[in-house]
């Protein structure tokens, strides 16, 4: 039964139809652009640890759905169509890296859910890239929910200093989130990737907002 309508499978062919490509959006971050391949003008005046993003769809109805239920919910099917998405994103993207990173969260958070999704989605991403899924490259601390701000100011201000390296890291590594919004998190994480060793990171989100 669709976890979103209740009709057929886990996620119906009328669901998936509902699905939103996110559309052309610079290359660096989020920003919807005319035409694909190019930068905002807010990266061109400050350029980002991300090298380029890469995001699927429209975090809409559907795809909030399946990640309340398998974040929260712990829906297994849900996870399922999630990490179906991540590795069709991959494929679209068709990435030459050397690394999978999931994005981590805080061992508090880790804790009260019991599983990281990131790094199911990053699985999911590293079959279809042929690269190792590598975990535990950084660690994060807690931070007040980057959804409670509602300016990129503080979003940025807020996660700055969020992640520790553990280990190092080399070439092209691929951040893989399930939504980005500001891109203020994933920014910091290539940020401290950089540090760690990786000459590009990229950051493949199965939505964006």
């Amino acid at each position: 039964m669709c976890g979103v309508c209740a009709n057929g499978d886990w996620l119906c062919g009328q669901c998936e139809h509902d699905l939103v490509a996110f559309g052309v959006h610079c290359v660096c971050c989020t920003r919807k652009m005319g035409r694909a391949g190019l930068k905002c003008g807010r990266c061109l005046r400050v350029p980002h640890a991300l090298d380029e993003v890469f995001v699927g769809y429209h975090y809409g109805f559907v795809v909030r759905e399946c990640l309340l239920k398998a974040k929260y919910g712990r829906d297994r099917g849900a996870l399922l169509v999630l990490e179906r998405l991540a590795g069709r994103v991959a494929q679209m993207a068709d990435l030459a890296v050397e690394m999978v990173v999931p994005m981590p969260i805080a061992k508090r958070r880790l804790a009260v859910r019991g599983f990281n999704q990131s790094r199911f989605l990053a699985r999911a991403v590293a079959k279809v890239t042929g690269a190792a899924m590598v975990d535990g490259v950084l660690v994060k601390s807690a931070r007040v929910a980057q959804s409670s701000l509602h300016s990129d100011a503080l979003r940025f201000a807020n996660i700055r200093g969020a992640f520790a390296i553990r280990r190092a890291v080399s070439g092209h590594v691929l951040l893989v989130d399930d939504v980005v919004t500001s891109g203020a998190t994933a920014q910091e994480a290539a940020r401290m990737l950089k540090i760690a060793g990786a000459e590009k990171v990229s950051l493949l989100a199965v939505a964006g907002r």
